[in-house]
């Protein structure tokens, strides 16, 4: 009967997996698992009424989890090894294996109550995203440093650099940006799967520091490496969020195709087509028709930049009327071309990766002009 009931849920494409648990199968699953795995084992009995109300709930609760957690099943008939050797108290019982040993689940037995109870074996490796994390935002892609009070920010960075965090320095990162308190179960959850592996999992709630990251739509999780500014768009889900945060590590994210126009585009569109795409995008804030500008996109529109002319819906305050700036959104870098005349020597620079761009934060904090 067990059998068949976990057959007809998978087959219903149900995302979860709960897996049959034996004598053998349970040293190679459970004894010697991995340290940072936790296990909860549902001990079930086919003509128990109890166990048969509770096991579809239990294999919800897997498919909730979605790989935050590893759920197994003994029947306690085809197994009586195992039976006596935890001796359950009742039908069904459950035992959840952790770092610190193992722990028997009393609850509902309800999918959310099984979790929360699970998640308590979680390590939060989660890390408070402040300053210093902006001057490695901008080691990764760019010279120019971030200008808060410098004093105190370079003693900031300093402190960190020299903390036991030092270690993390410079490691891609996946943030979450979020206006709660407490860091969620699934972001818990992501720090705890990848604690030993090439990233740091910080958690943002500074809002002054949102605006640094391009994390405008919070909640937000942003993946960031000296390439990529990446932004998850997918479900809120543990195992989509681990699949591509795995991907993204191994540079193997299959990111969305960026085409180009071919035409020079109004400026309000320019925050959907260029911020966290992957073209680069000119913008000139001008209202009236320029000639010279639109022969500059005749002549150089093969190079595949994103064009752009207008004043109205320019998302940074920076950029003033009359103005050229070119944009890189893959490091979020900015540069200025003084006058229209100029633009062909320094486009093909950008073409050729021949320029130094500065980084959005440094105008925002600065307000100058390049």
């Amino acid at each position: 009967m067990l059998f068949f009931l976990l057959l007809s849920y998978l087959g219903s494409g149900a995302s979860g997996r709960v897996t049959p648990i034996t004598k053998s199968s349970f040293k190679r699953f459970i004894e010697k698992r991995p340290k940072n795995e936790i296990w909860f084992v549902m001990f079930h009995t086919d003509s128990n009424f109890q166990s048969q109300k509770l096991y579809p709930k239990f294999l919800n609760a897997s498919v909730m989890a979605g790989g935050m957690f590893r759920f197994g099943v003994i029947d306690t008939k085809q197994q009586p090894l195992l039976t006596r050797q935890f001796k359950p108290k009742q039908r069904p019982s459950f035992i959840v294996f952790h770092q610190k040993g193992q722990t028997e689940y009393e609850g509902s037995g309800e999918p959310d109550d099984i979790i929360e109870f699970a998640s308590q074996y979680l390590t939060d490796n989660t890390i408070e995203v402040d300053e210093t994390w902006l001057k490695d935002l901008n080691s990764q892609n760019s010279k120019n440093l971030p200008r808060f009070d410098q004093k105190k920010n370079d003693q900031n960075i300093d402190d960190h650099h020299n903390s036991d965090d030092a270690k993390n320095y410079k490691k891609p990162m996946a943030i979450l940006f979020t206006k709660k308190k407490n860091t969620p179960i699934l972001w818990t959850g992501i720090s705890h799967v990848f604690a030993n592996k090439n990233v740091k999992i910080g958690v943002c709630r500074n809002e002054s520091l949102f605006k640094y990251f391009d994390a405008q739509n919070v909640p937000q999780i942003v993946f960031i490496n000296n390439t990529y500014n990446f932004k998850y768009t997918k479900k809120n889900h543990f195992a989509n969020i681990e699949r591509s945060l795995n991907k993204f590590l191994s540079k193997s994210l299959k990111v969305e195709k960026d085409e180009v126009p071919d035409v020079i585009m109004p400026s309000d569109d320019f925050a959907s087509e260029c911020i966290g795409r992957l073209k680069t995008c000119i913008i000139y804030s001008k209202q009236e028709e320029d000639p010279s500008y639109n022969e500059m996109f005749r002549v150089y529109k093969t190079m595949q930049f994103k064009w752009f002319k207008g004043t109205k819906g320019i998302p940074f305050d920076f950029i003033k009327e009359n103005e050229i700036w070119v944009y890189n959104p893959k490091i979020d870098g900015f540069l200025k071309i003084d006058h229209v005349t100029l633009m062909g020597p320094i486009l093909q620079k950008v073409y050729d990766s021949d320029v130094e761009w500065t980084r959005k934060f440094d105008l925002l904090n600065q307000n100058r002009e390049l």
